[in-house]
């Protein structure tokens, strides 16, 4: 596929993908992924990080539009987004994509619900075919980016082009202005190195707020005439084969969800250590070793003792051990 049809391709379903045209299991998964993502936010909402980043949105991001979660606050849209995003990055237990290796709904849920406004209201159908088109824009950005890129970037590098996208077509932008919205999307979306996050656990987590910020802020910049380069995760050959089966594969049906709050990597050793439990009911003062084999990274969620909610997130011996005590 050449870059003009490709662009063209992705133009089209930003715009053109109804309600009506997504089969049912898809549908009902678009509701799951809301309804799942939200409970992350409220989870999320209740920790230091959340309120530290809704006071910051609330002064630095003052305007009208949007409003911050819970606590009602008005501010821009892009301010929303990074406030709302932050918040549910903030408790490691949203939903997410294997091959990506990070996460959608963090960014694209809170960058749907901060556009609401900036057009014509919208029926909830409209809104849950929005967020399903930022799924598959921002999962196929994310997988041409892993395929092209020699770094693990956080989730924000890619779930950008998916909230641009939303916002695109909350505004209506021609074709040529959503291709300006990916582009500035792409370009100055977190490009941040997941693996400093993973050996220094702090407040910086997985990009996505800064990636729904600045996918929301692109397509309000393309509106009014701003432009950008094109989105090499769309339009360069090299990614061309991501795109080949947009609309016909749907990837938002591969989300998974977490059981745990902590990171995915973390997660096969937990289960592992409840079916041991369950299936030899052993005494835990009998224990002396767990011993777990996994891969190179996680690996690296190293801290036993850990002393902040980052650092019992992006672990793997903490919530084995937790989990089995409590």
């Amino acid at each position: 596929m050449k870059r003009a049809e490709t662009s063209l391709r992705v133009t089209e379903f930003i715009h053109e993908t109804n309600w009506d045209d997504l089969p049912l299991p898809i549908q009902s998964q678009a509701r799951r992924c809301l309804l799942d993502t939200l409970g992350a936010a409220v989870g999320g909402r209740q920790t230091r990080l959340s309120q530290i980043i809704h006071d910051f949105c609330a002064s630095t991001y003052a305007g009208v539009g949007a409003q911050l979660w819970v606590d009602g606050r008005p501010v821009s849209p892009p301010g929303a987004a990074l406030a709302n995003g932050m918040t549910i990055d903030a408790l490691d237990i949203h939903d997410g994509f294997t091959l990506t290796k990070g996460h959608a709904g963090a960014a694209l849920v809170p960058a749907n619900f901060s556009t609401i406004v900036l057009n014509e209201p919208i029926s909830g159908q409209e809104f849950l075919a929005a967020l399903t088109v930022g799924y598959e824009i921002a999962l196929r950005a994310g997988l041409a980016l892993h395929a092209t890129a020699c770094d693990y970037h956080t989730s924000g590098a890619w779930n950008a082009l998916g909230c641009a996208a939303i916002t695109a077509r909350r505004l209506k932008l021609n074709t040529e202005q959503t291709g300006h919205a990916l582009g500035i999307a792409e370009y100055h979306g977190p490009r941040s190195q997941m693996m400093r996050c993973i050996d220094h656990p702090t407040m910086l987590k997985d990009g996505s707020g800064w990636g729904a910020m600045t996918g929301v802020s692109a397509a309000l910049l393309a509106k009014d005439g701003f432009t950008g380069a094109p989105a090499l995760t769309v339009e360069s050959p090299e990614a061309a084969r991501f795109w080949l089966d947009l609309g016909e594969k749907w990837l938002i049906a591969e989300q998974y969800f977490k059981p745990f709050a902590v990171c995915r990597w973390a997660q096969p050793a937990i289960a592992g250590v409840l079916k041991l439990r369950q299936q030899h009911d052993f005494d835990l003062k009998s224990i002396q070793t767990i011993r777990v084999t996994t891969f190179h990274e996680a690996v690296r969620l190293a801290n036993p003792h850990p002393e902040t909610t980052e650092e019992a997130q992006y672990n793997l011996p903490f919530p084995v051990v937790a989990v089995l005590v409590h």
